[in-house]
């Protein structure tokens, strides 16, 4: 065979192989399994897989993880309206 026919027949391969997996990724959008062209993932969703990958790789942060799902964190509001700290937490009781 011809050099040139197998490069071409390559190519024409790839574009079926490239189109079929299109079709296939618009396919299982519909059925939503996946975000591809027309849907976006919620927003947050990549630091949510994140954090379980962390919990993984850094047990002893995982009631850090837990902490901020919950939403329990303790951020206030100063008189300018911007997030701060409000510094270390006191536990009565207990002498340091």
């Amino acid at each position: 065979m011809d050099v040139a026919l197998i490069i071409v027949a390559v190519i024409a391969g790839l574009a079926v192989l490239i189109y079929g997996a299109h079709r296939f990724l618009l396919f299982a959008e519909r059925r939503g399994w996946v975000y591809y062209k027309h849907k976006r993932a919620p927003a947050g969703s990549g630091a949510t897989a994140f954090m379980e990958l962390m919990k993984i790789y850094r047990p002893e942060i995982e009631h850090v993880i837990e902490e901020e799902r919950s939403g329990d964190l303790r951020v206030t509001d100063d008189e300018t309206g911007e997030k701060r700290h409000p510094g270390p937490i006191e536990v009565e009781g207990e002498d340091g």
